[in-house]
């Protein structure tokens, strides 16, 4: 019986979660209410906080769930198969917001808006920077290791730079009038690491 209860708990915070996500997403997180989440879950309010005591509760685990998805995702990217350069070039337009369809990466850069306000959820977003970073340092070392990158820097100073590009890009992207498209964000992360990250080394072997 309590195995029973706990997966049901499970799974009603699981729809909770589901319905404050695309809340949060399609309207922004300063719209969102816990009336909002509870009633697109089929919950009434009070239901919803027998499973979250506040609704600030409901976006810690929002983030938790979305961030973590979100590095997994790139992750995968990284321990692929492919050359250091092919993953690279994989990495970098999966950094960057993918449109109205995405719904992952415009819930990441709304959910910014809580951490600057909560120290939990900044620290989640210190981890991602740095899980970013690391992905990114790997990749370019790897490359500069086999002797198909020849690096203008340290790979670390490259690869935070590339992560702090596309945070930037990312809220241009995702602004309620955005500021440019996606094709010219990603044009402008892609000359960066071409100037950074020499590739013709590689090619010329």
């Amino acid at each position: 019986m309590k195995v029973t209860k706990l997966r049901s708990a499970e799974a009603r915070k699981r729809e909770l979660l589901d319905a404050a996500e695309a809340l949060i997403a399609d309207q922004g997180i300063h719209q969102v209410k816990l009336r909002d989440i509870a009633g697109q879950a089929g919950m009434t309010p009070n239901a919803a906080l027998y499973y979250y005591p506040t609704l600030e509760a409901i976006f810690e685990d929002v983030l938790k769930r979305s961030l973590e998805r979100y590095c997994e995702d790139r992750q995968k990217i990284a321990d692929g198969e492919g050359s250091p350069a092919e993953k690279l070039a994989r990495m970098l337009p999966a950094g960057l917001p993918g449109g109205e369809e995405d719904r992952l990466g415009r819930l990441i850069y709304e959910m910014g808006s809580f951490a600057r306000t909560d120290a939990a959820a900044a620290a989640r977003y210190i981890t991602l920077f740095e899980r970013q970073v690391a992905l990114y340092t790997g990749v370019l070392e790897a490359g500069a290791g086999s002797g198909a990158f020849r690096l203008k820097g340290s790979a670390r100073d490259i690869a935070r730079t590339i992560v702090v590009m596309e945070d930037g890009l990312g809220l241009a992207l995702t602004n309620k009038v955005p500021t440019l498209r996606r094709g010219e964000a990603l044009a402008l992360l892609e000359a960066y690491v071409a100037a950074a990250v020499d590739t013709s080394m590689g090619e010329d072997e």
